[in-house]
This record gives C-alpha cells, structure tokens and sequence, in this order.
C-alpha cells in the first residue's frame, strides 16, 4: 500500500468468507512501539515517511487462523498546482504554467486537460481556445515514487478576435443582390456583441446578417465586435462589395388613352447596353438602336408604341448591362386603353 504525504491510512480488508472470520488483528511493529487495530478496516497513524511492514491476522489463536503480509510505504507529499496568463483582450494562445511540488525532488509526468476537449502534455505549455467560455482546466502530476495529484481551476476566457475575419456570400454581383455577411472571427459566441456597416446607410447587430442591396455602386463593410468584458476590435473593407448593374428611371405617356392611339416612353439610363419594352401583353420588344452608355453617363431615350385592345397595361423596361446584370423599371401608374377617352375630358 502506498500514501503520499499522509501518514493516516485508511485500510481496506479484502478477507472473503466473512462469515467464518470472528476475529481480526492489524499489528505493524515500529521501533519498541506498536500500530494496531482490531476492526475490520481501520484507520491506521503512522510516525512519518518511510517503510512499514507488518500483518493482518484473522481468528487469531484459533485452528481457523489466518494471516498475511502487508507493506505500507509513505512517501513524501506531492501538491500538483499552476498558473496561467494571457491577454485578456485579444485573443492569444493561454500560457499554463506548472507549478506542483514535490517532497521526493522529482516530477516525472505533466498531463492537461484543458476543458475544450484538447489535451497536451509539458510543464510549460500553450494552449489556443477557439471559443469563448469558461473552462475547468485540469493538470495532473506524477513523481518518480509513482504518486499521483491533479489539480483544477476555472479559466475565463472571453478575448475579441485577434484578427477579424468576414466572408460575404458573394463580393461582386447583380442589383438587387442578397447577400449573407459571415462573421468567422474566433472567439465569438452569442455573449459578444457586433455591429455591421454595410455602406449604404444600413447596418445590424445580428452575428451572420443578411443584406440587400438594390442599387448599383461600390460599398464599404465595417465590422465592429465587442466581448462581455468591455474589449473591443473593427475591421474596415475597404471598396468590398461592388454591386453590378444598370439604373435609370422610366414613364410612359399619356397613360390614359383611346384605342388605336399610342403612347411615347421616356426612359433615363446609365451603365446600361441594351433595353427592352416589356409591354405588358407578355412580349418584350428590343430596342437595337439604343447605345451603350457607360458607368456614369446618362441618356434619355424615347420610343412610340400602340395598343391593339383596350385594357389596363403594366410596362417596364428592362435595362441591362455589358455584364449581364439587368433590371426592370415600373412606371409611375399603368396604361389604360379605353374605347374612348373619357378620362381625358372628365373635366367637361
């Protein structure tokens, strides 16, 4: 039996056959002294570290008796303990130090477990956590008499991210464009808080936000995250998102007419290749004349076209650019072709 650094040993008796045994005796001789205990699995006091040798017997002074050898060794004591320090506001690998003590001058074996599921081994080492939280280290030790303690405490540990990392789902794409914005800084958890700048006058303090943007141009993301403990980092991509496509404006007119008449469409454009009438009977009609405009220039175009039944008509134009990216422009109210226009002298 071995003890480390305690000199009160608790015995345990492994004798089977209890029921024939009415008797027992715990007797170990030390100097003119001896230890003993008549109970079944005594507490026994000894003098110190060192080697005692002495016996269990059972019935003693009967014909049924029984005895074995039993060996206590104590060994001097061994306290397992550490220290750990990091930065507690931007995120760095912890650094674990060891430092257990032990009365026979020799430790032989550093195990950790760090309470992330990661393990290692060393008297000095550096564990990275790739989330935040709570975690109940452990560290145990064992010496050259074989004795073994573990130690283990509460490690907090709530950084900012040392380096901000976001992915869009997309950087360049056609208006209108939804785009999903993840966040994949490490540490973060749900205790953190973040606030997104999409460019555009929008912004979201969700962890993963989604975003629509409608208009053509060029955006600057910012994002801004902020631990439970006050600690705060900011990433500024520049020029990040560059959002493809034509713009312009479109109306017809008269709006109100009489069958058999036409209308004219203005339509205002920039950035824009081709244009198409979508006339609202489901046909969609080119206009290969229209030149290209390039990003920043503008022309307003105008074309004539006719009813053929009466009705109530939802044209659009369709711009596209040199990129494929196309968008279709409402006018302000619908088309109405009446067999006569009354609308139009309502008045009189």
């Amino acid at each position: 039996m071995i003890s480390c650094g305690i000199t009160e040993v608790q015995f345990v008796n492994n004798s089977y056959q209890r029921q024939y045994i009415k008797s027992q005796k715990w007797e170990f001789p030390i100097g003119n002294t001896k230890v003993s205990s008549t109970d079944w699995e005594p507490k026994l006091k000894f003098p110190g570290i060192g080697k005692y040798n002495g016996k269990l017997w059972l019935n003693p002074g009967t014909g049924c008796a029984d005895s074995a050898d039993i060996e206590v060794r104590i060994f001097p004591d061994l306290t397992a303990d550490f220290s750990y320090k990091y930065d507690t506001c931007y995120a760095q690998p912890v650094q674990f130090t060891d430092l257990s003590v032990s009365g026979s001058g020799g430790i032989v074996s550093y195990d950790w477990a760090f309470g992330d599921g990661q393990k290692g081994a060393g008297k000095l080492i550096n564990h990275p956590y790739n989330i935040p939280g709570e975690f109940s280290v452990a560290l145990t030790v064992k010496d050259l008499n074989q004795c073994v303690e573990t130690v283990t405490k509460k490690v907090r540990y709530f950084p900012v991210p040392g380096i901000l990392v976001v992915k869009p789902s997309q950087v360049i794409a056609c208006a209108p464009a939804n785009l999903i914005f993840d966040n994949l800084s490490k540490p973060v958890d749900d205790t953190y808080k973040v606030s997104w700048d999409f460019g555009d006058g929008t912004n979201s303090t969700l962890a993963n936000p989604g975003k629509i943007y409608s208009t053509p141009g060029t955006y600057t993301v910012s994002l801004i995250v902020t631990s439970c403990d006050g600690c705060s980092d900011t990433i500024v991509k520049q020029d990040y998102i560059r959002i493809q496509g034509p713009n312009g404006s479109f109306r017809v007119d008269p709006s109100v007419i009489c069958l058999g008449s036409g209308i004219t469409t203005y339509t205002s454009a920039t950035n824009t290749a081709t244009l198409n009438y979508l006339n609202g009977e489901g046909t969609s009609i080119p206009i290969s004349y229209f030149p290209i405009i390039p990003e920043g220039d503008t022309v307003l175009d105008t074309i004539s076209y006719v009813y053929n039944d009466t009705g109530i008509y939802y044209p659009q134009m369709l711009l596209t650019d040199t990129s494929g990216c196309s968008i279709a422009i409402d006018p302000r109210i619908p088309v109405t072709v009446d067999r006569k226009s009354t609308r139009l002298n309502s008045s009189h």
